[in-house]
């Protein structure tokens, strides 16, 4: 059984296959979230979310909305973003100090290594971005 998050939305924008809404939130809402203590927007009562849907067109301005995503899909970016980046620095950093290297050529060398990994998630944005994320109309 999949765990999902869902939350009461206004929509504010339409347009392009794309559509933006507002979220109220509420504190119950973040407590359950597995991520609430990295989130930056959990101290706001209000966020503002770009989607990308094929029937964005169904939608206008003002309409009430519910969102829902899967709990795994939050934290998905997490691991992408932060936590797969410093497993790379860490064990760069941790094999040329095991195998007593240059320290300045590990350390350049973690750094490079990270770079060019952000440059690679970059590049591959789209794909991460692209999860299943359901917008039903809700009943007046």
């Amino acid at each position: 059984m999949t765990t999902r998050v869902r939350h009461s939305a206004t929509v504010t924008n339409v347009r392009n296959n794309r559509m933006t809404v507002n979220i109220e939130r509420s504190d119950t809402a973040c407590s359950a979230c597995a991520i609430k203590g990295l989130c930056s927007s959990a101290k706001d009562k209000t966020a503002s979310i770009d989607l990308h849907t094929t029937d964005a067109d169904a939608y206008s301005p003002g309409d009430s909305v519910s969102v829902s995503i899967e709990a795994r899909t939050i934290r998905n970016p997490m691991f992408w973003s932060i936590i797969l980046p410093c497993l790379i620095f860490v064990g760069i950093i941790a094999y040329g100090d095991f195998n007593r290297l240059d320290e300045n050529a590990t350390a350049l060398t973690a750094l490079l290594s990270t770079s060019a990994y952000y440059f690679a998630y970059f590049l591959t944005r789209f794909v991460l971005r692209n999860r299943q994320v359901e917008i039903t109309l809700q009943s007046q």
